[in-house]
């Protein structure tokens, strides 16, 4: 597992927005390889400074799109270890980051009372909206000490970002969940779901993680116009085995929404006491939310992902983006009896030694992948990868996450540079 070093921040100089070009044209022969593997190309990349603090990518973190406002909001850490929520906007390229020093408690009670930001890391998280405000809901994690991960919470903590309040939300007497660290959460029709991940079983000195074969669901209600604190939460299943047969989806793993929303992916994660992402080991699962049902799902194209990455995140591609009018037909009709469309895009990162880097720098971009879930799993690699790499090794900044906004694409990243915290964005 990942530990923490302190590292200071200083201001980052000016600089002015590097351009880098696609590649020179292949030769006809290359080009037709390319086509015939469905390797879609991107015109160019362009590089631009951003204003304020970025997600530390060396901590896990959660990446939460906010759809309304074109905007992105991390969940994770500073590069000086400080728990934090970080609000990017992709347009105006600013970062705006909240720790504990920027937010009030509020006790359910509705009083300011002075107390400590929770510092958990590995935990599941959404981002719900009631009235005009954000509201960041997390469940579980584990204290970070910077050691090996032994335990786990069950807490449940409400981060309003608009208002700079955040408050603890008490336990159920009963039917509270068990504590469970890195499980996988999805929002869906204001109910709070919750996948994976490990528990924490036992107490005392014999409790220990396992595997969580299990999920939960929080039911969220109660919202009275712009009064945050009146919101109501209530477990409908608290620990529901999943039926038998269907695998356990792994440590940090992702998700997709298909089928219009009506199922989600659940994609694979980490092994138990492994690092690294196992595609073979784990298939990826489906479940439906109206029938709270689980299927195997064809894998199709999906084995051809590569195996044991360090990271990868996925993202609802944006509307009329002009990068998805240039993949590939998808083969066959999704259930509805329309063309197949993309149903996510997957970015894998790894961190193999490259040219010009020095080892032990972040995991960077490897692949990205654009993904059709309906009756098999269908891929097409889109082929900005190079390029971001030529963009990286030439200004010293590592990419580690991308965000998709309005009809854009943005990599984020930071310099590479020590004493340098300044933060990038790459616009496809």
């Amino acid at each position: 597992m990942p530990t923490r070093t302190l590292r200071s921040r200083r201001q980052a100089p000016g600089a002015k927005a590097t351009v880098l070009p696609a590649a020179a044209p292949a030769p006809a022969k290359k080009a037709a390889r390319e086509k015939a593997k469905g390797l879609t190309q991107v015109e160019g990349v362009l590089l631009k400074p951003l204003v304020g603090e970025v997600v530390c990518g060396i901590y896990p973190f959660r990446t939460l799109p906010d759809v309304k406002r074109n905007q992105v909001i991390y969940f994770g850490y500073d590069s000086c270890s400080n728990a934090a929520i970080f609000i990017l906007d992709c347009a105006a390229r600013t970062s705006i980051k909240l720790t504990g020093d920027d937010m009030n408690f509020i006790s359910p009670d509705g009083t300011l009372v002075d107390k400590e930001f929770p510092d958990l890391i590995y935990t599941s998280a959404v981002l719900i909206y009631t009235g005009q405000d954000r509201l960041v809901l997390s469940f579980g994690g584990s204290p970070f000490t910077g050691k090996e991960i032994t335990t786990a919470v069950s807490s449940l903590f409400l981060f309003n970002i608009d208002k700079r309040e955040w408050t603890e939300v008490p336990p159920p007497t009963e039917g509270a969940p068990l504590p469970r660290v890195s499980g996988t959460g999805i929002w869906k029709d204001s109910r709070f779901y919750v996948f994976g991940g490990r528990v924490l079983i036992g107490q005392g000195a014999n409790a220990k993680l396992e595997d969580a074969r299990s999920y939960s669901i929080l039911e969220v209600g109660g919202f009275a116009g712009d009064d945050w604190t009146t919101i109501e939460l209530k477990w409908i299943f608290s620990d529901k085995e999943y039926p038998g047969g269907s695998p356990y989806v792994g440590f940090m793993g992702g998700f997709g929404f298909c089928s219009d929303g009506k199922e989600v992916l659940l994609l694979p994660g980490a092994p138990e006491e492994v690092d690294t992402v196992s595609y073979k080991a784990y298939r990826p699962l489906k479940y439906n939310f109206e029938c709270d049902s689980f299927t195997f799902p064809n894998l199709g194209d999906f084995q051809k992902l590569p195996d044991n990455v360090d990271w990868y995140h996925a993202m609802p591609p944006t509307v009329g983006h002009p990068l998805l009018a240039k993949l590939r037909p998808f083969k066959g009709l999704d259930p509805a009896g329309k063309p197949r469309t993309v149903s996510f895009l997957r970015l894998m990162r790894t961190s193999s030694t490259r040219e010009g880097t020095k080892k032990g720098s972040l995991p960077y971009i490897s692949s990205l992948w654009a993904v059709s879930v309906a009756q098999d799993i269908q891929i097409q690699e889109v082929g900005i990868c190079v390029q971001v790499d030529r963009l990286s090794i030439a200004n010293k900044a590592d990419f580690y996450s991308f965000a998709t906004t309005g009809n854009k694409m943005y990599f984020v990243g930071k310099s590479t540079v020590k004493n340098n915290e300044r933060g990038y964005l790459a616009e496809v």
